[in-house]
């Protein structure tokens, strides 16, 4: 072709230039056979120099050279330019990109010598490679140790805490089971320990398996264990420290605002205590035990719902035990002002703390005894009627011993006596003569009414009677009209 300059009208000849064309035809540009391609997914665990994949492009006696021109630019594939088979060229993670969309075109090996790629809507296709979830991550918990706390009262199976770990995987392999490993200590306590508390597998909520009465200042300490893939895959573990506490380690704050919005705001206002009570006590917890009405009046037993109680304590990581009532009411009391600047962000127009103040001990006993179940209740009602009923067995028994024994003390003078009399008199009479001695009227002759008599020595002779009776052979009774054995 050839190129002419005109000035004016006029032809200019210096200016006359050759410009060469080159025209493809259409049989020369390559067409792929198809405009998309959705490859398997591959593994993120799939090793470099993985084939995802081959593009086909065709043209009449043409060499095809194929590239990606979008979508890699960190390098992740690698496309073979003369076959057009895709591979990986670094690892994958599907957490950080779980899809890929690649660009590719397909040239002549004409057109990329001569520098002339143009793109089409013919020698131009879209790669979709996807990467395939494995369970290649360990579950997180949420913190190391959970500190829990449960009070004396407490009935069985009531919620402590609650323990939470995430997974970076997908799917199944996301899914936890939770469970306990408890180590019993060496002692009578062991059952107690190893049984003390359940894990609900699925939510990782701790509750309370036995009660723990007079076990205030206790603490328990044991692990919990989390696998992803529904306890096939990996795990990870924490430490639970769960402390017993009661009222004695309590603080209750007073607001003016309802219960119910203390309860929607309960974990922001918790916050903030925690972070005023860990400014003494690095680490420290601070726990909700209950949230209610403002109690007042006589024995605390007037409700009213315009206010509410929050009840609270905190627990020392250091010594795993309730920090005392009196540290934390001046850890909170102290800083009222600056916790109530703190909660009337998150509290509506007009809400503050308006005391804090330590529980009533004595209502609280008289509440926990009012909450005694129909099994505790029925127990103590057999205990009473069980002493009540060896109460009178007891006496019983008491005295037949004691006249068991008066009676065996009278076999024994019986038998001394009888041993001290004459072996010539006859039967009759020394019966008489024992039972004068010993008064007893009931045993001569069953309701005979004789006036009781005395032993008379003139019946024995000095030289048979007996020191076993007590009577004194070598003194002479013959003088006396009676003699009185009782007095010698």
């Amino acid at each position: 072709m050839v190129v002419v300059a005109y000035d004016d009208g006029e032809p200019v000849k210096e200016n006359r230039t050759l410009v060469e064309v080159t025209v493809l035809q259409p049989s020369s540009i390559p067409v792929f056979t198809q405009e998309d391609y959705r490859f398997p997914p591959v593994s993120e665990q799939a090793p470099v120099g993985t084939d995802v994949g081959a593009i086909l492009a065709a043209a009449v006696n043409q060499t095809i050279v194929y590239s990606i021109v979008e979508g890699n630019d960190e390098g992740v594939f690698v496309l073979n330019s003369t076959s057009g088979v895709l591979c990986t060229a670094r690892p994958l993670d599907y957490e950080a990109n779980s899809s890929f969309i690649l660009q590719v075109e397909a040239h002549s090996l004409e057109v990329v010598s001569s520098n002339l790629r143009a793109p089409s809507r013919v020698n131009t296709a879209r790669v979709l490679v996807e990467v395939g979830d494995e369970n290649d991550h360990a579950p997180v918990f949420s913190r190391d140790v959970y500190l829990g706390g449960v009070t004396e009262d407490a009935k069985t199976f009531t919620s402590v805490l609650q323990v939470q770990a995430v997974d970076r995987d997908t799917g199944n392999y996301s899914t936890m089971l939770y469970h306990l490993i408890i180590q019993p200590p060496a002692g009578k306590e062991a059952r107690d320990s190893k049984d003390g508390f359940v894990m609900e597998p699925l939510s990782g909520l701790l509750k309370t398996a036995i009660m723990y009465r007079n076990k205030r200042r206790h603490h328990f300490k044991f692990k919990v264990v989390a696998t992803d893939d529904y306890g096939r895959g990996h795990s990870s573990t924490a430490e639970i420290v769960v402390s017993v506490v009661n009222l004695l380690d309590m603080q209750v704050i007073v607001s003016n605002i309802p219960p119910t919005l203390v309860d929607k705001n309960k974990d922001i206002l918790l916050s903030i205590l925690e972070s005023y009570v860990q400014e003494q006590i690095p680490g420290a917890k601070v726990l909700v035990e209950s949230i209610g009405p403002h109690r007042h009046g006589d024995g605390l037993e007037q409700e009213d719902y315009s206010k509410s109680d929050l009840m609270v304590y905190a627990i020392d990581p250091l010594t795993n035990r309730a920090v005392s009532r009196q540290e934390l009411h001046k850890f909170l009391d102290g800083k009222l002002l600056d916790i109530n600047k703190d909660f009337q962000l998150h509290l509506p127009p007009g809400g503050r703390i308006l005391e804090i103040r330590t529980p009533d001990v004595v209502t609280g006993v008289r509440k926990a005894t009012q909450t005694v179940g129909y099994t505790e209740g029925a127990l103590l009602a057999l205990a009473v009627i069980i002493i009540l009923c060896c109460v009178p067995a007891i006496l019983v028994v008491i005295v037949t011993y004691r006249q068991f024994k008066e009676r065996q003390e009278e076999c024994a003078k019986t038998a001394r006596i009888q041993m001290a009399l004459p072996s010539g008199k006859p039967g009759r009479g020394t019966a008489n003569n024992l039972y004068e001695e010993l008064g007893d009227n009931a045993m001569r002759g069953y309701g005979q009414q004789e006036t009781q008599q005395l032993l008379r020595p003139s019946l024995l002779r000095p030289e048979e009677l007996s020191m076993e009776s007590g009577i004194d052979p070598g003194q002479d009774y013959y003088a006396q009209e009676y003699y009185n054995y009782e007095h010698g």
